[in-house]
């Protein structure tokens, strides 16, 4: 990395809007990495079906609330600076901007909620967005691309259609699966997701992250 690189990572501050399956392992990896700062925004609290994708989330924390465990657990990993914020990102925006992130890692389920932290910030600060993890098996399917060029993905579609409406057709990068989503087999209606494909969203997400705060970013 070299001596500038590791200086720039520790100066660093990090939004992590999210802190499910995705945002949790993003946060894990940046905090391991040496992040120096965090803000992190939920207002949800963990369940007994986060245990089988989510690092935060253990069985002495159900019911709890995301945001107070991750403090707790970078507390055991890190000497970060940590702000949280226990409302909805649509609440937060105004949060976020006075923290003045580097990089803003957008690891929310709500379409409308992305398109409004993606329409604030556009070419503004460095935006990271996670599409849908959900459906999918396969951690070797998942890469990155501009939202532009997105495939098999219906949330990146669907948030392409709606921030075209606003003009924004490019230059925002979306970690996404190519994979393409597996059938229900019960007609549950619930969108399933194995650890392998949120972990492997977190883990790039973090690189990504790395790679804008030392400059090398293609």
């Amino acid at each position: 990395m070299g001596e500038d690189c590791v200086r720039k990572i520790k100066k660093s501050r990090i939004a992590i809007c999210g802190l499910g399956g995705v945002g949790g392992f993003a946060l894990e990896s940046l905090a391991r990495l040496g992040i120096g700062g965090f803000f992190l925004v939920d207002d949800d609290r963990f369940e007994i079906t986060n245990l089988n994708r989510q690092i935060l989330s253990n069985f002495d924390n159900i019911g709890k609330l995301k945001v107070e465990e991750a403090i707790k657990r970078l507390k055991l990993i890190s000497d970060c600076d940590v702000v949280v914020s226990e409302s909805r990102v649509q609440d937060a925006i105004y949060e976020i901007e006075k923290f003045e992130p580097d990089v803003i890692i957008d690891a929310i389920d709500d379409l409308e909620a992305k398109v409004l932290l993606i329409k604030r910030f556009y070419k503004k600060i460095n935006i990271i967005v996670s599409a849908g993890a959900g459906n999918r098996v396969d951690p070797t399917m998942v890469t990155y691309a501009d939202l532009s060029k997105t495939s098999n993905c219906s949330i990146a579609r669907i948030l392409r259609k709606k921030l075209k409406s606003f003009g924004i057709v490019s230059g925002i990068n979306v970690v996404f699966s190519k994979e393409i989503p597996k059938k229900e087999l019960n007609n549950s209606n619930i969108i399933s997701s194995a650890v392998f494909v949120p972990m492997a969203f977190g883990t790039l997400i973090s690189y990504l992250t790395y790679k804008f705060i030392c400059n090398n970013m293609d």
